[in-house]
This record gives structure tokens, C-alpha cells and sequence, in this order.
């Protein structure tokens, strides 16, 4: 379910983060931002932080970061139109209903999200197998952890031509749903980075918008990758966060 980019704005704005977030973890003002004990992993030492300004909260160690609605959907297990429509009661926000239209582009962004998620996963396992030594290498080289690359879902692009496109063939994905997604050309049937390290774009509900960051290697040709209008729709109407660079890792492009 995708919600009106305003409507999720207003919850925003209604709900303070510190408030939120304190309900579950001790918060002490340093400075403009609020800090304690990441309730996401194991710490003896603070290294969560929460900006009520930038209304956003982030923990150094193992990556957590996400706005209000993020928080709800990480502390109490819930899916995203869950958690919005919890935030929205507590701001005293009614649901907006939506058209048939509404209903239609809602329908085929969840399928278009499905894709990319599907391809975020591949390019995760890519790194992680035989084919990605040379770019987990790399990583290591540069200070990133094997932790850090799983919390921030660094994935590896092989310079194979066709490899994803082959892939999730594979997995029952066409290649009209990989065009739509901005995965492939739809002419070509190519388009895909090929021989870099990437990070996906993620939407609050833990979903991958598009490839993001390209982290590449030394000597890498740069590649701009496509974003279709209906990937930009998507990432609009679920509220996409900011991209969050992998601690250690090169510049990302």
C-alpha cells in the first residue's frame, strides 16, 4: 500500500522523534542531538544517535537508520502501511482513501518494488560468492566489516554481460519487468553496471528503490544508471530516505 508523499510528510512533522524513540531507549542530549544504547544490537557503549532537526535516527555500529516511521517498523516488527497507519492514529490522522487509479499505480509499484528487490538480493549474493573475492577484498582493504557490508547491503554488479538480466530470468523476473524497473534497456536488453561495488537506495519499509551508490573500484568507468518515472514514483510515494554511505568504503557516486 503507498501512501500520498503530504500524508507522510504531516506524520512527520506531527510526531517528535526523540518522544518516539525515548518510549524505548534511555536518550541523553549531546549537543543538538540525543544519544543512548542502540536497541538494535549488543553495545556497552552509545553509538545511537537521534536528530529531531534532521529527523532521522542512526546508530554508528550497526548501520540502523530510518525516520519515525522506520523506527516504528524496526522496534515493533511491523510492515510499512502498518506502521504509518499507527503513526498516523497517535498524530490524529485519518487515512487518505485512494482512487481506482491510485489503487492501479499502487498495485504495479509493489510489483516494480518486488523486481528490484529481487535484484538487490542477487547482487548481494554475488558479493558474497566465488565471483565477489576480489571486490570483498577490496572492502576489507578499505576498513569495512563483514557486518557493515551485510547491515548496509553492499551487493557486487560481475562483469559479465547480461549477468543479472540472466539471473533473474532465472527467478521467473522478465525482461519487461526488469526494463520497467530500470534493471535493463528495454531495446538492448543490457544496461546493467557491470564491475562495481553497489548499494542499494532503501525505502523505509526495507525495500530496495533502485541500485544506489556505485562504491567503485579503482580504474572503474563511471556509469549513470537509469531511474524510470514509475522508480521515481515509488520511492516518492513510500517516502524514500536519504542514501547512507557505507563507513570505510570509497566515495559512492
Amino acid at each position: 500500500m503507498s501512501f500520498p508523499s503530504e500524508f507522510l510528510d504531516e506524520i512527520r512533522n506531527r510526531i517528535a522523534l526523540v518522544d518516539l524513540i525515548s518510549r524505548r531507549v534511555k536518550l541523553k542530549k549531546r549537543g543538538r542531538e540525543h544519544e543512548g544504547l542502540c536497541p538494535f544490537h549488543n553495545e556497552k557503549t552509545p553509538s545511537f544517535t537521534v536528530s529531531e532537526a534532521k529527523g532521522f535516527f542512526h546508530c554508528f555500529g550497526c548501520g540502523a537508520h530510518g525516520d519515525a516511521i522506520g523506527w516504528v517498523m524496526k522496534i515493533e516488527g511491523l510492515s510499512f502501511p502498518e506502521a504509518v497507519e499507527k503513526l498516523a492514529g497517535q498524530a490524529g490522522l485519518a487515512i487518505p482513501e485512494r482512487s481506482p487509479e491510485q489503487q492501479e499505480a499502487a498495485r504495479r509499484r509493489a510489483g516494480l518494488l518486488e523486481v528490484l528487490e529481487a535484484a538487490a538480493q542477487w547482487f548481494e549474493s554475488e558479493l558474497a560468492g566465488s565471483g565477489g573475492a576480489g571486490a570483498r577484498g577490496y572492502l576489507e582493504r578499505r576498513g569495512v566489516r563483514p557486518e557493515t557490508r551485510a547491515a548496509f547491503r553492499l551487493g557486487f554488479a560481475p562483469d559479465r554481460r547480461g549477468a543479472l538480466r540472466l539471473g533473474l530470468n532465472a527467478k521467473g523476473v522478465d525482461d519487461s519487468q526488469l526494463a520497467e524497473a530500470g534493471l535493463i534497456k528495454a531495446v538492448e536488453g543490457e544496461g546493467t553496471p557491470r564491475g562495481l561495488l553497489l548499494q542499494p537506495a532503501d525505502l523505509p519499509d526495507h525495500r530496495s528503490a533502485r541500485p544506489g551508490h556505485r562504491l567503485r573500484r579503482p580504474g572503474a568507468r563511471r556509469v549513470q544508471g537509469q531511474v524510470p518515472e514509475l522508480a521515481r514514483d515509488a520511492a516518492v510515494s513510500q517516502g524514500a530516505g536519504a542514501l547512507q554511505p557505507c563507513p570505510g568504503a570509497p566515495g559512492g557516486a
